[in-house]
């Protein structure tokens, strides 16, 4: 008699707890603010959630933006930042830096971390991001790095400034109550030609893609600390889970009779380099191609006919989604991180 008391009273609290989370997930999913139609159209972004700073792009993809400030950048915070966010998540994340240099003196760098979390309904998303979040914390204490999530609205702003250099503050709550194109008010006219891209009157430029990395190659951020323009660049990386590296392990051997070493098979990450150059002539663009190739032992090569999409997708920190990922060492983020 009391075993079957004890299971009623089990089953009761089983059902109240389901019907507090289909409560809960409901909450959660009905709390993204739908922005204007015609956003959705121009841009592909469906939704935001402001207080949680995340944005719904469509296809059960959601992306959140953090600002990233070190104490000291040294290579070895680098290499320890990158291997602590390869084990936060498999899920994609983007590296943005803004070198911002003047004529005779190095600038400052603007630095951010976009997460993309692909799940079913917000509720899930919501759950992902407090668990990365919660690991984020974590390495900033460890690596004295400043880890803050960007507002909504401080991400329009920060679009703005990588467009055209300027700063404008945008409120995401006028745009919802205005039904305001996003696009048409915050990016810039950006005319494509065959390997380089003109915005409006006064700015032109061209973005690369990185297809080859020797393996000696030592990293970038020196040679464009020492340049006299201003770069914009993006590292989208994404950890491969065991059975990924396993089966890319497996096609390597049976097509190439190549083996990884245990420690080299633990390193490999999935990556994306995007790179552009703003008001930069094009004889200086081939020379900079031709150095980093002679010096970096780095290959570059042009956007052809992608270049709005690839300058809008590292302006806009990843919410114009462009990426075309190589298998890469995982030493190799560190290096590229500007």
């Amino acid at each position: 008699m009391m075993g079957n008391f004890r299971k009623a009273k089990q089953e009761k609290s089983s059902i109240k707890k389901m019907k507090e989370q289909k409560q809960r997930e409901k909450i959660l999913n009905n709390s993204l603010m739908c922005l204007p139609k015609s956003t959705q159209k121009s841009l592909g972004i469906i939704s935001i959630q402001c207080e949680d700073e995340v944005f719904y792009l469509g296809n059960d993809v959601y992306l959140k933006a953090y600002s990233l400030n070190f104490k000291t950048l040294t290579p070895d915070s680098r290499k320890v930042l990158i291997e602590k966010l390869c084990n936060a998540s498999f899920c994609r994340m983007r590296l943005s830096s803004f070198v911002k240099n003047s004529s005779n003196k190095p600038g400052k760098v603007l630095r951010f971390l976009t997460v993309y979390v692909k799940e079913c309904g917000y509720a899930a998303a919501y759950d992902e991001y407090k668990r990365i979040d919660d690991i984020l914390n974590v390495i900033s204490e460890e690596t004295e790095v400043s880890i803050t999530p960007c507002s909504i609205s401080n991400v329009l702003t920060i679009m703005h400034m990588n467009f055209l250099g300027e700063i404008k503050n945008y409120d995401i709550n006028a745009f919802i109550k205005q039904r305001e194109d996003m696009k048409k008010v915050i990016f810039p006219n950006i005319e494509e030609e065959f390997n380089k891209f003109q915005i409006e009157s006064s700015l032109y430029g061209a973005c690369y893609t990185g297809i080859e990395f020797s393996e000696d190659f030592a990293g970038v951020y020196e040679y464009f600390e020492n340049v006299k323009y201003n770069i914009q660049s993006c590292i989208d990386i994404q950890a491969m889970t065991r059975e990924e590296a396993e089966m890319f392990h497996y096609n390597l051997k049976r097509r190439y009779n190549y083996a990884f070493g245990n420690s080299e098979a633990d390193r490999n990450v999935n990556l994306t380099f995007l790179l552009s150059v703003v008001n930069v002539s094009p004889e200086e663009r081939e020379r900079m191609c031709k150095e980093l190739h002679r010096e970096k032992s780095m290959m570059l090569m042009p956007c052809t006919g992608k270049q709005q999409t690839v300058f809008s997708s590292i302006c806009s920190l990843g919410l114009i989604d462009y990426h075309i990922m190589r298998n890469q060492k995982e030493e190799l983020i560190g290096k590229l991180f500007l």
